[in-house]
């Protein structure tokens, strides 16, 4: 998640899903559980679709690495909830 939020940072987080740091975070999260099969769909990019924008909109995408960065840093569930609200509002004024 840390080489996430630098590659966001450092404007080097590219536009695709595919080999992105985001890919290796997901797959990571994804293999822990059968629960999370398929979690890595949410972050494919479907261009007809325009979802999710984190690929090519700079400020959906900075928006992103605020909020994993925030997450990272709490240390309560409503902390990341709160998160979640944030990012969610952000992305759907």
């Amino acid at each position: 998640v840390i080489e996430v939020i630098k590659d966001i940072d450092n404007n080097t987080f590219g536009n695709d899903f595919k080999g992105s740091s985001l890919e290796i975070v997901v797959t990571a999260i994804a293999e822990q559980k059968q629960v999370f099969e398929g979690a890595a769909h949410a972050f494919y990019w479907k261009p007809k679709l325009r979802i999710p924008d984190i690929y090519e909109n700079e400020l959906n995408k900075k928006a992103f690495g605020r909020f994993l960065k925030s997450c990272l840093q709490a240390t309560t569930e409503k902390q990341l909830i709160e998160e979640i609200v944030k990012l969610y509002r952000f992305l759907n004024p």
